[in-house]
């Protein structure tokens, strides 16, 4: 692909992030910052014009420094306003607001070319704020994700393909979410909940209680609020099962997504103490699976995560350089007496097959096991 090719996905990709933002999201960027200023002396490669502020990093090889915020757009900013003699191929810029505090560009904020070659890596971000009144004060999302990763991998296959993730309920709750990470575009989310046996053998061995589909135009992390609000004994164990399927040039495939880091190994290859002096920190990251945390199921099995893994260790050089961690799905309990308290239930009556109460005043349903 030439230059300008890639150049009109990238814009067609931002356009995408723009409309998003249109609906009062905020978006995050990674790129490459140009720190000169009007009290530094310039240095032989600027890209910021700091007579109005306006950036256009030109060189395609100018590694990333910095994260900034977009907070809105102009798609009439003209390509004059950026240095005269490298000036982006057309109009348009987005606004950014900087976090080195107001004396840095206008008031804090420049203008970033839309053909900006180091953007990338971008995030958007979604709070819910509604109903704040009617939560709990505390809520339990649980999940084995806790390594900081560095990459997202994704694995696609034809067959049908699952991901899960096992949680144990401590004291009576009430779940009324789950949240999963997605990294393609146009994405389609199914998603089930069991309430296992005892002793189940597998993650869907047990009672279905909800199943919910989504589809997600950009990859992210997602927080899916199930039909209903389900009370779960404490003592049970529960299940989120997931399938995620992206239409590509080969018809649709399914999707297997974890996240990775290097690790010490990798690290001490690197020899980056004697090869780079300005490195003071050495740093890796070491991720923890346990058994009977994470599953997947493919060719027509499931597979314990961390049995995947090892064999993975096994079979790739690469693999020993790399830290991995479970698979990035959460559920989301509630202590069942705030409930209780916060909502008008009504006594309970039953409701396809199971007994339901419900709160007059806001509708809050909440399903009782039997």
């Amino acid at each position: 692909e030439s230059d300008d090719e890639n150049d009109e996905a990238a814009i067609a990709e931002e356009m995408r992030l723009a409309r998003e933002m249109a609906e009062n999201l905020g978006i995050d960027y990674d790129k490459y910052v140009d720190k000169h200023n009007v009290i530094e002396q310039a240095n032989s490669e600027n890209y910021i014009n700091v007579n109005n502020y306006s950036q256009y990093t030109y060189n395609q090889k100018a590694e990333q420094n910095h994260a900034v915020a977009i907070i809105g757009w102009d798609d009439n900013y003209s390509a004059s306003n950026f240095l005269e003699n490298h000036q982006p191929p057309a109009d348009g810029a987005w606004i950014i607001r900087n976090s080195w505090g107001s004396q840095y560009g206008n008031k804090g904020y420049f203008y970033l070319s839309y053909y900006d070659k180091t953007i990338c890596l971008p995030e958007s971000f979604d709070f819910v704020v509604s109903n704040i009144d009617n939560h709990t004060s505390l809520v339990d999302i649980m999940g084995y994700d806790y390594m900081q990763a560095s990459a997202i991998s994704s694995v696609q296959v034809k067959d049908k393909a699952k991901m899960a993730n096992i949680f144990n309920i401590e004291n009576d709750s009430v779940i009324s979410y789950i949240s999963m990470m997605t990294t393609g575009l146009d994405t389609n989310v199914i998603a089930e909940v069991y309430l296992l046996n005892k002793n189940a053998k597998s993650p869907v061995d047990g009672k279905l209680l909800d199943i919910v589909s989504k589809d997600y135009q950009f990859g992210g992390y997602h927080r899916i609020a199930l039909n209903y609000n389900y009370v779960i004994p404490a003592g049970s164990k529960i299940s989120v099962v997931q399938s995620q399927c992206t239409e590509t040039t080969e018809g649709w495939q399914y999707d297997v997504s974890y996240t990775v880091g290097t690790n010490q190994k990798y690290q001490e290859a690197q020899n980056i103490f004697e090869t780079n002096p300005n490195f003071q920190v050495r740093s890796w990251t070491e991720g923890k699976i346990g058994k009977n945390e994470s599953f997947i199921f493919i060719d027509g099995k499931w597979v314990d995560w961390s049995s995947v893994i090892e064999q993975l260790k096994t079979e790739s050089l690469a693999a020993t350089y790399l830290s991995y961690d479970n698979l990035n799905m959460k559920l989301y309990a509630y202590p069942k007496d705030e409930i209780e308290q916060i909502h008008k239930l009504q006594k309970p009556e039953s409701f396809n097959g199971v007994k339901a109460r419900v709160c007059d005043e806001c509708g809050y349903t909440l399903i009782q096991q039997k």
